[in-house]
């Protein structure tokens, strides 16, 4: 019994019981484009500052709903990154279109749930949009033996996964500039190129890195 006592307020602290909280939520669309085949598609960036007192860790499912259209995404932990900013925890994911009606305008709800089945969520709005955008406008890059150069006529940021689809780089690049291969970490295996815009994004890729 006395050990049960011992252990008990080790317990309790382990576990607040306390219900997480979505604090701010930021999204935008994103324009891709494969520049190999041409095709495009559109995606929504997502990311959600939440707050658990049993950390980031207890959070266990992400769903993104869409009530009036009766759309809705499931996002499990391993579809999202994390990142701190501001002493703020944030998870980002990207959802991939519905189909025929990509990502209807109107308000969406972020909904998260941690392991102790308590939800909170917050709701965003998403704007009327194009389906498309014209082939020109993307980013371009030109990457041969591991070096990359930008080929766009405005400043872009190139981005980088490993194999597995993790984040491991990002770096901004002037009009023409140039990435060596020893400035690109060695496990990235792909690149993508961005142009932010106020409301959007666009990207192409993915570009092997040899």
């Amino acid at each position: 019994m006395r050990r049960f006592l011992f252990l008990l307020p080790f317990l309790l602290l382990a576990c607040t019981g306390a219900p997480p909280s979505v604090l701010e939520v930021s999204h935008s669309l994103v324009y891709s484009r494969n520049p190999a085949s041409g095709e495009q598609e559109l995606l929504l960036l997502c990311s959600a500052a939440v707050l658990d007192d049993d950390g980031i860790d207890d959070i266990e499912v992400v769903y993104v709903i869409r009530d009036e259209a009766g759309l809705y995404w499931e996002v499990n932990e391993e579809a999202w990154d994390i990142f701190s900013q501001e002493g703020q925890h944030w998870l980002s994911f990207t959802l991939a279109s519905p189909g025929a009606d990509p990502f209807p305008s109107g308000t969406y709800r972020l909904l998260v749930r941690d392991y102790g089945g308590r939800e909170a969520e917050r709701t965003f709005l998403v704007k009327e949009h194009p389906a498309s955008y014209p082939a020109e406008r993307f980013p371009s890059l030109f990457v041969q033996q591991g070096s990359v150069q930008s080929k766009s006529s405005e400043p872009l940021k190139v981005i980088g996964y490993d194999g597995e689809g993790r984040l491991l780089f990002s770096r901004e690049l002037k009009p023409g500039a140039f990435l060596s291969r020893e400035q690109i970490p060695e496990q990235v295996a792909v690149l993508y190129a961005l142009i932010e815009r106020e409301d959007y994004l666009l990207r192409s890729g993915p570009y092997a890195v040899y």
